[in-house]
């Protein structure tokens, strides 16, 4: 990303005298910018969404234990007639 500022940025310190060319340079690098940003916080929100969904699975699995335990230990109390 430094890269494609640095390289945007050339043309901004006076190198170009075309205003239209200049005009065109920012909304190139306005775009290149939002571009990145916008794959950064579609990997953030990946990131998010997986941890979420592993401790949600955490939580299921020990949920699930407890209530086998709790039958397995009803089962166990129980005599027969």
């Amino acid at each position: 990303m430094v890269n494609i500022i640095s390289f945007h940025m050339i043309f901004f310190q006076g190198l170009i005298v075309d205003l239209s060319l200049q005009e065109k340079l920012g909304l190139s690098m306005i775009a290149c910018i939002l571009i990145l940003m916008s794959g950064s916080m579609l990997d953030v929100t990946y990131s998010i969404a997986k941890t979420a969904y592993l401790y949600s699975y955490k939580y299921y699995l020990i949920i699930k234990d407890k209530i086998k335990r709790r039958r397995s230990k009803n089962v166990v109390g129980q005599s027969d007639p």
